[in-house]
Parts: structure tokens; sequence; C-alpha cells
């Protein structure tokens, strides 16, 4: 009998992709279980770009859209969860660069579109907080019930124009007001799920955002984006083994060992739990090569300048650098301080974690962001 091949989701962010494709999904359901019972219904996460926040978003989407039959066998299925259907306005900013003026009205208005033709909304407001504020209305009144908000890369059109202040202060004055919906909209919201790469209290003023509830350094979120030790196992032996055949390593362990010490490292709360880049682990076996792919796809320009200012014998001071993580979230991202742009960028991680003083330990992941940072710092370009 002929082997099945994985099929590798390669920049695929759509659950219901996934799904109606047979590509690999890493089953993250338990984590939208722990998100539905948690009471809260205003959830903040931060992660680092390729990690998995839109991947995730995507599947918070039809789940709450009542889409059953995408999670047949999944975690989430055996759930005594009702699966009645809830109208979600799903807003994604990660798809585009924000460098152009009238970028980010053209996404909006797509989305927006779309959702106002759902929903037979005529009159049109000129102002998209308002267009939102209308839309959210509309669809509670139909459906009967509340509405589940998404928003992906919630801060990718500011941090596209760090070095634009007035196309920054145009992006930030737009989105505040939309994301003021959050809260003058509250009695329509059932849930609302924002993600992206900084915390909103590093924006000033932003404070549309300031009561949603920071999920990133929790417990409940350690193994929400990227690969655990248990996932690889569970779900990728057969490619892991496979791998080694074809690369003329016998032992699925020294495959093991590879990818730990290329792509793994990364932890992101007090819990012991360590995650696999998932964007270089996908890559490494779907094409049977260890490369640095994370790192190929570009380092953010603001991280980039701020090591290029380090002298080469700094290095070792990324590998020992105690603080606590409750100041990289209020740090402004206009200051350029260097740990903070590096840890929230995924190129620094907590190593350790002293609970009696509230300190952690931070250093570089793994061997693949190493290698990133040092031939950034070491270039003369």
């Amino acid at each position: 009998m002929e082997e099945t091949k994985v099929r590798y989701p390669i920049g695929q962010q759509d659950f219901k992709t996934l799904r109606e494709r047979d590509l690999l999904y890493i089953d993250k359901t338990e984590y939208v279980r722990r998100i539905v019972d948690d009471g809260s219904h205003y959830f903040f996460l931060a992660r680092p770009r390729r990690f998995g926040k839109s991947l995730f978003l995507s599947t918070l989407r039809y789940f709450f859209e009542g889409k059953r039959e995408l999670f047949k066998g999944l975690y989430i299925d055996s759930s005594d969860w009702d699966w009645t259907p809830y109208p979600v306005v799903h807003i994604q900013l990660g798809q585009e660069r924000y460098d152009k003026p009238g970028m980010l009205e053209k996404v909006l208005d797509k989305t927006f579109r779309e959702l106002e033709k759902r929903y037979a909304i005529s009159d049109v407001s000129r102002l998209y907080s308002m267009r939102l504020y209308d839309i959210i209305q509309t669809a509670s009144k139909i459906s009967g019930k509340r509405v589940v908000i998404l928003i992906d890369d919630y801060d990718k059109p500011m941090i596209d124009n760090l070095n634009d202040k007035e196309a920054y202060d145009h992006c930030y004055n737009l989105l505040g007001g939309m994301y003021g919906n959050l809260k003058s909209n509250a009695e329509h919201i059932a849930l609302a799920f924002v993600a992206g790469t900084y915390h909103t209290g590093q924006f000033e003023d932003l404070h549309e955002l300031n009561h949603l509830y920071d999920i990133s350094d929790s417990s409940t979120a350690a193994g929400i984006c990227g690969f655990t030790e248990e996932e690889i196992h569970k779900y990728l032996s057969d490619g892991i083994k496979r791998f080694a055949l074809s690369n003329g390593l016998f032992e699925k362990d020294e495959v093991f060992d590879v990818l730990r010490n290329r792509y793994m490292g990364y932890r992101f709360s007090t819990d012991p739990i360590d995650v696999y880049n998932p964007w270089s682990v996908l890559n490494a076996l779907a094409y049977s090569e260890i490369k640095n792919f994370w790192n190929e796809t570009g380092m953010p320009q603001v991280v980039k300048a701020s090591l290029k200012s380090l002298d080469p014998s700094e290095l070792m001071d990324l590998d020992d650098i105690r603080s606590s993580l409750s100041y990289y979230s209020c740090i402004s991202h206009l200051d350029n301080d260097l740990v903070g742009l590096l840890y929230l960028n995924g190129y620094l991680t907590i190593k350790e974690y002293d609970m009696e003083y509230d300190r952690f330990l931070l250093g570089i992941p793994n061997k693949e962001v190493r290698y990133a940072i040092y031939d950034t710092v070491n270039s003369q370009t």
C-alpha cells in the first residue's frame, strides 16, 4: 500500500482550507475551549510574526460560526458546546503593507462591504468607526445573538509607519476610533479577541483597548501558538521519519535533536512550556532541509536598525538579561528599547523564571535566531 504523504500548510492561515483540503493541522482547539470557559469575553494576545496567531483567530471564527463539520475528530468536537452559530466580524490587517496612502482604508472597506452586504446595510457611513458600529448593531439584531469580534494584527498599520509620523498618526487615529466599538458596543458583543505583535499598552493613549484581558504571558496561552514537544511527537513523527530517511539520518531521534536545537526554545509564560517555531518546522519537513526559514521571511526594520547599533562584543549580554515582563508590555514601542523589541518580536525569550522575586531570565531561543542576530550585528550594510 502506498504511504499517504503529509500535506504541510505552508503559508496557509485559513482553518477551513486546512480542514477541507486535508492539510496538516496541529489541534489547538483545547485553547478555544479555554477561551470560551474563561468568562472574560475580551482577550488580547501578543506573539511574534508567523507563529500561528492568524490561524488561531481563523479557528475561532469557524468555531463560533457553528461549522462543526470542520472540527470532526478534534478536541473540541467531543465537548458539550451546543454549536449554535454566532455572527462573526473578522478583521484581518496582516495581509497588506500600509506604507502607501489609502491602503488601510482599502482593506477596511473590502471587509466592511462584505459584512454590509451580508446584513443588508444600505445607509453606509463615511466613518469607519460608525460602519463597524452599524455592522455590530445590525448583526446582533438580525441574528438575535451577540456578535463575536476577531481582530488580527491590530497593530500592523502603525508598525509599518513607525518612520512616518503623519502616516502613523493617521492609522492610529482611524483604528483607535474603530476599536472604540469594543467598549461602546459592549452589550452587543459576546466575545472579542484581538491579536498582534505589540501589547496594547505600548501604544500611548490607545485606551480603546485597555480593558482587554492580556493572556500573552499567562499559562492559559502558553502553547496557543507554536508547536510543543508533545505536539511534535504526536503529529509530526511520520514526517520526521521521512526526513531522516531522505537525509541519511536513520535515527528519528537525531532529527528531533536537530529541530530542537535549531527551532525550539520559545517560552511565553511562567509555565515551563517551550515551543518550536511552527513556520520553520513545517518548512523543514516539507522540503526535507534544515535552513533558517524564519529568518528568510525578513527581520522587522525596527529590530534590524536597533541590532545594528550594537557592538559585536555586546552579543554575549543578550543571553543573560534579568527583568520583569510587565516592563516590556508597557514601554512605548517608539522608545526603541532593544530588549523589549527583541522579546516581543521573538528574538529573545524566557529561559528561567524566579517565582519568589517575579523575575525572568531572557536569552536567545535557538540557533536560527542566534544566526539572524549575529549576521545582522556583524553586517556592514
